[in-house]
């Protein structure tokens, strides 16, 4: 290998040798640019578009950041209410949710207006069981609904009311029928 390479230095210099001052200057001009030209495209550029993917992946990654950074107070928030439901919500046993209303509306001396409590068909999320009744309640006040409502809302378990319906009597439009349902969740 070094035989072929000394025959190549000896060529080149005997091409030379053969050439004046002036193309002997031109050859070494266009052999530099040529150097310059392949360490520029193999060396350099590859390493500047690097610098630049890499720059272009910090400024991404320092806007995600301060998206994170926006986002982690409502997260701890989140997670404080979610750890808030599941310790309300029980755990095994299903809730007697009936029983509950019918002391809630007891509690609330309005046993005598509580028309109906139909069970519904719970939802089949596995990791929360759900039980949900339908509440019918007949000739109340607005005070007697709110403060019934209450109750169930700030019940030690996790009770959700959903769907309320309103309506005035014809025969006193002091008085309310209503309807609602409520869901109460286990943890399986």
């Amino acid at each position: 290998m070094n035989e072929y390479l000394e025959q190549a230095k000896e060529l080149i210099r005997a091409k030379l040798a053969e050439r004046s001052d002036r193309e002997r200057w031109i050859m070494v001009g266009v052999a530099a640019l040529l150097a310059t030209l392949f360490v520029r495209s193999t060396l350099v550029r590859p390493l500047e578009l690097a610098a630049l993917e890499a720059q272009e992946n910090a400024e991404r990654l320092e806007g995600e950041l301060q998206r994170a950074a926006r986002l982690a107070p409502q997260l701890q928030r989140l997670e404080g209410e979610i750890q808030s439901v599941e310790q309300r919500i029980q755990t095994g046993q299903e809730t007697n949710l009936l029983g509950l209303l019918q002391q809630l509306a007891a509690q609330a001396q309005m046993s005598d207006r509580l028309e109906r409590i139909d069970p519904k068909t719970p939802s089949r999320n596995e990791r929360y069981p759900e039980s949900r009744v339908e509440v019918q309640l007949r000739s109340v006040t607005l005070d007697q609904t709110v403060q019934f409502l209450y109750s169930i809302e700030s019940a030690p378990l996790y009770l959700i009311v959903r769907s309320v319906r309103i309506r005035a009597r014809a025969d006193n439009p002091a008085l309310l029928d209503v309807n609602f349902s409520v869901s109460s969740f286990q943890r399986a």
